[in-house]
Parts: C-alpha cells; structure tokens; sequence
C-alpha cells in the first residue's frame, strides 16, 4: 500500500486563500457574467478573510505566501476604505435639501411605523420603493405632510412613491420599455437652481437576463442624468441592486458624471435586514458636483429588509 500524503495546515490555508483571493479578482472584470457578477459585491469579506490567513500564515512560518495573500487584503480593504474620505465641504449658509430614500418592502405591514419614523425625520423629499396600492392607501399623514409628487404604483417590487413638501416645476413617469422597469422624473428648485431628480429601482441580477436589464436600466438612468446636467443640478437615487464595487455602478458614475454621496461617510449598508455579517449598501444617492453632501446615514430597519438612507444636500 502506498503511503497516504498529509496536507500541511499551510497547504489548506493557501487553498482557502487563493480561492477568496480569486474571487475578489471577478471585481477587475469589466463586464462579468453572471454569476461571476455576485462576486463583485464582498471586498470588505474578502479582505478581513485574507487578512486572517495572512496572520495564520505568518504564524506557520510561511513568509512568502503571508506576503502574497497580504497584498490581497490591503487590496480590497483598501478599495472599502475609500469611503471613509472624499467629504466635500459646503458653505455653512448655503442653501439645503434633506431627502429620505427608503425602500418600503411590499410584504411589509409596518405602516405606521414607516410613516412615523419619517415624519420624525421630517425631510423635504421622500422617495419610497417597492409601494402598491395597500401601501399608498396607510399613509394618510405622509400624504397630507407632502402633497406634491408622482406615484408608480404596481403590484409587484417595483412600485416608486415621490413625495415633496413644495410643488415640483414638473414630475414624470419615465414608461417601461423593452428593458427597464418604469422610473419617476422631477423637476424642482434648489437654491435658485434648477435640479432635475431620478428614481429608480432596476431588477435584481438573479440571472443572466435579469442581469442585462438591470445594467440596461442603470446606463439609461446615466445617460439621462448627464442629459439633465447641462441645465442645473442633479440627484439620482433608489434601489439599484448593486454595490459601489461593482463594474456596472462604477460605469454608472463614469456615464452620469456623478459622485456617490457615501464618499466620507463610510459604509453606510442598507440589505439584508437579519444578515449583519453579509449587509451591502443596496440604497443609493447620487449628486452632480455642484451638490455638496452635509450628513448621510442610514435609519431603522421598520419591518423592511432595507434600512432607509437620509441625506442632507446642500449647494457648492
């Protein structure tokens, strides 16, 4: 009989290591297919992962593979840590807009708690994802407080609520076409500026399909976002189904010539709600460069899968 070969803890370490060290890598892809793109979304995981076994590694004497495997955490905790800078200072008199994004859920039958901790917030915009017609129908004081907007109310994920204090200049369906979901448009006053505001919410990359319409809608919201840039400022938002480490929202940026309003506030995760080891920030709010970001935080989950985003926006 021949003799059986033992895997050093080593051995096993720096198969574990690779493996997580390869996936990371999906990130560099430009155009991933699916369901390499559900890679992209982890580099915070990864890296805290590589960081361990780079530590173990050293432990076991492993000099050269500790040193390989280290540049892959600083890599990727390199590539989180972005967001803890890139704050743009703003004027302290300078004209402000507090907008709430929350997506609702629609299983969801926290009414009343939605609507109190919003009120409790009292923003100047509230954006709502995933409302049907139940949802429309409970919030009577959130109607009342914010009379002005445009619904897209639908019986799956996919309803849009915008809601202002003031009246908007105008507000729009944006229809569905072949590839995208329906997505609501308005158009507002900002400090004597003329703002044009988007939200959308674009389908989840379950599949290769759902993958290419969600991209398809994301490059159409960009397109326009831009569009709308040359007469004043912009705001896109909603839930887009993607993180910033993703190759499509970082197309979305370079498309928009917008600026993640997380920049300086950290990691500010929205989903999933009883997964705290695996929350990605889903949630998102995009700003033109003449828009400075005062506060972004997230709020409580009320009964949703998503926290709220809360943001603070004032003029450069």
């Amino acid at each position: 009989m021949g003799m059986r070969s033992k895997v050093s803890p080593a051995g096993l370490a720096s198969a574990f290591l690779a493996l997580v060290a390869a996936a990371s890598l999906a990130r560099t892809l430009s155009r991933p297919p699916w369901p390499l793109e559900l890679l992209n979304h982890y580099p915070l995981h990864y890296g805290f992962l590589l960081a361990a076994g780079t530590l173990l590694l050293l432990y076991l004497r492993e000099h050269k593979r500790a040193a390989f495997f280290g540049l892959f955490a600083l890599w990727n905790i390199g590539v989180v840590s972005g967001d803890l800078w890139g704050k743009v200072p703003v004027d302290a008199d300078a004209p402000r807009l507090k907008i709430v994004l929350a997506n609702v859920f629609t299983e969801n039958r926290e009414f009343e708690k939605v609507e109190d901790w919003i009120l409790s917030e009292d923003p100047d915009l509230v954006v709502l994802m995933e409302v049907d017609h139940r949802w429309w129908a409970r919030l009577d004081r959130l109607r009342e407080r914010y009379p002005h907007g445009e619904q897209i109310l639908r019986g799956d994920n996919f309803g849009i609520a915008l809601m202002s204090r003031k009246p908007f200049r105008s507000a729009e369906i944006l229809p569905a076409l072949e590839s995208y979901l329906p997505s609501v448009r308005a158009k507002l006053d900002f400090g004597g500026r003329p703002l044009s505001l988007f939200a959308t919410h674009p389908l989840p990359p379950t599949s290769q399909e759902h993958l290419d319409k969600r991209d398809a809608q994301l490059s159409r919201m960009g397109a326009l976002a831009k569009k709308a840039a040359a007469e004043g400022e912009v705001v896109l938002l909603g839930d887009f189904n993607t993180t910033p480490w993703s190759p499509s929202f970082r197309r979305l940026l370079r498309t928009s010539g917008l600026r993640d309003s997380r920049r300086g506030f950290g990691l500010q995760a929205t989903w999933p709600e009883g997964m705290p080891i695996l929350l990605l920030p889903l949630d998102h709010l995009l700003v033109s460069p003449g828009i400075g970001v005062v506060e972004r935080r997230t709020g409580d989950w009320n009964g949703s899968d998503h926290r709220p985003v809360v943001a603070s926006l004032a003029l450069r």
